[in-house]
């Protein structure tokens, strides 16, 4: 069976008598972790067969330091570094998302392609995360890889987290929903005369589902367009429900 590298690299059928150091796809001799793995790399607890001396042309790929990219609006970029980017790959080809295509991502992850394909959304853009990526070989629950976390996803359950979290986010914006402290509380309740949602999203907002859902939603402004404001009491004036935030 193929691995998450290999069909990001279009090899839909690998051969050879090894396993491959990184992602454990069935390789042959031509690249060797002597040439490809630097003595200073420490992710070594995190290889699938961290005794074979073999790395498959597939991660190598994704290592590649040097690749021309072609993002979702159809510009290429040259000579880049892959790691720096989200993809989306299938059977038909890798696409390189930024964070300008998170409209693009959601859209895809909601209405997943055929299997089976791969989605890996990058947030720092300093790991390298393909290797350690995994396949989707259903479109109903399918593994989505933030950052160096593999986030199993159902599209109708994170519609619903994102359009939760765009409630919350016309209120206190985007980076607050990591936090939600009682002057978070007050702002919405600014914003909306009332915490319902601000609520749910408090629950759950550590979860993997709801962390993606994050990354996902959009800016401020955005959100603000879609929810506007619907409280016409004086700012402040908070109800006491808001002291369970305190």
């Amino acid at each position: 069976m193929i691995t998450a590298p290999q069909l990001f690299a279009g090899i839909f059928e690998p051969n050879g008598d090894h396993n491959c150091f990184y992602c454990g796809g069935q390789c042959n001799t031509d690249y060797t972790v002597k040439k490809y793995v630097k003595d200073t790399f420490t992710n070594r607890d995190i290889v699938r067969q961290p005794a074979s001396e073999y790395i498959c042309s597939g991660c190598v790929c994704t290592l590649n330091e040097r690749a021309n990219i072609n993002l979702a609006n159809e510009e290429i970029r040259e000579s880049q570094k892959t790691r720096l980017y989200s993809w989306v790959f299938t059977k038909s080809g890798r696409v390189a998302y930024t964070k300008a295509h998170l409209k693009l991502l959601t859209n895809i992850i909601i209405n997943p392609p055929e299997p089976p394909f791969g989605i890996v959304l990058a947030v720092t853009g300093q790991k390298q995360l393909l290797f350690r990526s995994v396949l989707a070989w259903n479109r109903d629950r399918f593994p989505v890889m933030l950052e160096e976390e593999i986030i199993t996803v159902s599209p109708a359950e994170l519609l619903i987290k994102i359009q939760l979290a765009s409630i919350v986010i016309a209120a206190i914006g985007k980076p607050s929903l990591g936090e939600m402290s009682s002057n978070h509380a007050i702002k919405y309740y600014d914003y909306y005369g009332n915490l319902d949602s601000f609520e749910l999203w408090k629950k759950n907002m550590h979860s993997p589902i709801s962390r993606l859902a994050l990354f996902l939603s959009p800016s401020q402004k955005e959100c603000a367009n879609e929810h506007p404001r619907t409280n016409n009491v004086k700012p402040g004036r908070v109800q006491a429900q808001t002291s369970l935030f305190d």
